[in-house]
């Protein structure tokens, strides 16, 4: 059982990839946009106050 979720999961992660790759060589712009917020974020201390608030506000209401 654990090498069918091993395997499920690379597959998985291996369509990510592809996916993520075919989305950057169609908006590369969007791309470069949003790997700079993500290093930015990295050193944010509001943005994962932000994704707490929200992580705990799904949880009491189901809703995103």
């Amino acid at each position: 059982m654990d090498a069918l979720r091993r395997a499920d999961a690379n597959v998985a992660h291996a369509a990510n990839r592809w996916q993520h790759f075919k989305w950057k060589l169609r908006h590369p712009f969007h791309n470069q946009k949003w790997k700079l917020r993500g290093r930015l974020n990295h050193y944010n201390p509001f943005y994962y106050l932000g994704r707490i608030a929200h992580n705990i506000k799904y949880m009491f209401t189901g809703r995103r």
